[in-house]
């Protein structure tokens, strides 16, 4: 996160130590040919606006991430040290991996922020927009395969790993599982658990969080579904 701020910071005092140079009106939109078609008022939210923007995500980011770091899962299926510990890092790989697509996301608008204003540069516009796509998607897509080399990597680590309490059986909790995989427990306050298979989170659909996510989805699968028959 600290790197993200300094890249944005970075691009911020590049285009301000050419801001003589910026002439008025400023760009502000490009047409897929690269040629800009809006302009706007030379001041210091259109000239940073792309900077104000990463701020923002920047924000978003770390917020997503802190809560990561600050998150407890804890073992429903499998209460063992292996179960908890195998969490933890899955939360830290994971926060590792957001922290890394921050970085790469900044990058990218960093690179769009100087090349957007600044006449010198506006030849590179095209080349900052795809670097901003392929730095975000390719990064998205990085962070999955990252989190499934480091899941896999970890259950082989863990393997060879024998623990005091490897014997002892996990609880005969099937009553709270509807159909067998969705954990259902009223009395239980978590509303994230680990999946009951293999590695990673669930909820807990007792709780409104939960019910609220399984209505947004059916919501979805419902209007994409019936669109097409409504526009016919």
């Amino acid at each position: 996160m600290l790197s993200s701020l300094l890249c944005i910071a970075a691009g911020v005092i590049i285009v301000a130590s050419h801001w003589s140079g910026i002439p008025a009106p400023v760009p502000v939109h490009w047409n897929s040919s690269m040629e800009a078609d809006n302009w706007s008022e030379k001041n210091i939210g259109s000239v940073f606006f792309t900077s104000f923007t990463a701020l923002g995500m920047l924000f978003l980011f770390a917020v997503i991430c802190s809560f990561i770091a600050h998150s407890e899962v804890s073992p429903r299926s499998e209460r063992s040290i292996k179960a908890r510990l195998r969490n933890e890092a899955n939360l830290a790989f994971t926060n590792t991996g957001m922290g890394v697509l921050t970085l790469l996301v900044c990058a990218g608008m960093t690179f769009l922020q100087v090349t957007g204003p600044v006449p010198q540069f506006q030849r590179f516009t095209g080349a900052a927009v795809i670097t901003m796509l392929v730095l975000t998607v390719g990064g998205s897509i990085g962070l999955v395969a990252f989190l499934l080399y480091k899941q896999s990597q970890l259950s082989e680590q863990l393997r060879g790993i024998r623990f005091p309490d490897e014997d002892n059986e996990s609880p005969d909790n099937d009553h709270l599982y509807k159909w067998g995989v969705m954990y259902y427990n009223p009395d239980d306050p978590a509303v994230l658990v680990d999946k009951r298979f293999g590695t990673g989170m669930s909820f807990n659909y007792a709780r409104w969080q939960a019910k609220v996510f399984l209505s947004l989805v059916a919501l979805i699968l419902v209007g994409s579904l019936a669109l097409p028959a409504i526009l016919d």
